[in-house]
């Protein structure tokens, strides 16, 4: 188990061999507030969990419903109006690294906070409370941070929600953790719908960024976008000239791309912009991402997080490929699901540690280098 009074050098290896998911003592206390009925029938059981405090936006439109997973869906906000606010989501005891733990076939009703990760509560702020509450947390944490986590296609908002908070739990983040989610429809057969709305939503995440840089107090800010979500995100980083002067005295800590769903070509003409923004950029590729193999054939162009021949690498980004990490059946969210990858993003987030890092293999192509993940 990982805990808070581990040296750092313990605290990696023991994400890199041990299954069990670190645990916050402290996070013990923390206020349970019941948004289900389906919770409240398990009041009396002793609680064998923690609660992740999850900051959101999103510009999914908003419906009064009393089921959490279903209050922002996959419509879009009136005139691309963010919701702001913050989720509570459980993280139990028994949590296993890289597991986005749920009951079986995802029956709500069978949701438990003690086995698995759940939506607890879900709260919408106006902007300055909003920012008020944020600020608050990322002042009160040692390194004053934050990461903004920007989803990829066929994902819901309750899943977003959830995998920010496994993402922040497994890496001991203790800063804010903070989730950025687009319409996406949540479905496989709606791949091109979501590519309308991954480009719709630039203008609208571009905002946001920058006003969490400017009014989160956050001295330390990362941004880890997966699959479709890098382009929403590579786009926000390409800066208008007024901008410059506010972004280079802003500029980001670390910025990941994993398993980026961008054409080749588009990438390298925005790479430059996308290095500049942050004081490190990695983008982590594999060939075994079978989505992006399918992309490709749909596209008829290699997709940016492939690996094999079109490995993309570029002056200003650190790629890495993953293809030897164990990646499930479609090996596309290997990024959060692998002790090996969270590790290597430990590192990136805590020590902002250039390659090479402990497991990584220098490769050359061509003038540059890029690194191979061992697992």
């Amino acid at each position: 188990m990982v805990t808070k009074e581990m040296s750092d050098s313990t605290r990696l290896m023991t994400l890199r061999l041990n299954p069990v998911g670190w645990k916050d003592p402290s996070s013990d206390a923390a206020a349970l507030r019941v948004a289900s009925p389906r919770l409240d029938e398990r009041r009396g059981r002793e609680q064998k969990y923690v609660t992740m405090e999850v900051f959101f936006a999103t510009d999914r439109k908003y419906s009064p419903v009393r089921n959490l997973y279903q209050r922002f869906g996959s419509e879009r906000s009136i005139d691309g109006a963010l919701s702001l606010g913050s989720c509570q989501v459980s993280i139990p005891e028994g949590h296993r690294i890289g597991q986005l733990e749920g009951p079986f076939f995802r029956l709500q009703i069978l949701e438990d906070p003690n086995r698995h990760v759940v939506l607890l509560g879900l709260d919408c702020h106006q902007e300055e409370i909003f920012f008020e509450k944020l600020s608050s947390v990322v002042s009160k944490s040692p390194n004053h941070e934050a990461f903004v986590f920007i989803h990829g296609y066929n994902v819901t908002f309750g899943e977003a929600v959830r995998r920010t908070a496994q993402i922040a739990f497994d890496l001991g983040f203790q800063g804010a953790p903070i989730c950025y989610s687009w319409p996406s429809s949540g479905e496989y057969s709606k791949y091109m719908a979501d590519e309308t709305s991954a480009e719709w939503t630039i203008p609208h995440l571009d905002g946001f960024l920058m006003a969490v840089r400017g009014r989160s107090g956050a001295d330390t800010f990362h941004l880890i976008a997966h699959s479709m979500g890098n382009r929403p995100m590579t786009r926000a980083l390409q800066p208008t000239l007024s901008e410059r002067i506010f972004r280079s005295t802003r500029k980001i800590c670390q910025i990941v791309l994993a398993a980026p769903d961008i054409d080749v070509g588009v990438f390298k003409e925005l790479a430059g912009n996308v290095a500049a923004s942050g004081q490190r950029t990695t983008l982590y590729a594999s060939s075994k991402d079978l989505p992006l193999a399918i992309s490709q054939q749909f596209h008829a162009y290699p997709r940016a997080g492939e690996a094999g021949q079109d490995i993309v690498v570029v002056h200003g980004v650190d790629t890495i490929d993953a293809s030897a990490v164990p990646s499930g059946f479609l090996g596309h969210s290997y990024f959060a699901r692998t002790r090996t990858m969270l590790s290597d993003i430990y590192e990136l987030v805590r020590h902002g540690t250039p390659p090479p890092r402990f497991g990584l293999k220098a490769v050359q192509k061509g003038n540059l280098t890029y690194w191979e993940m061992q697992p």
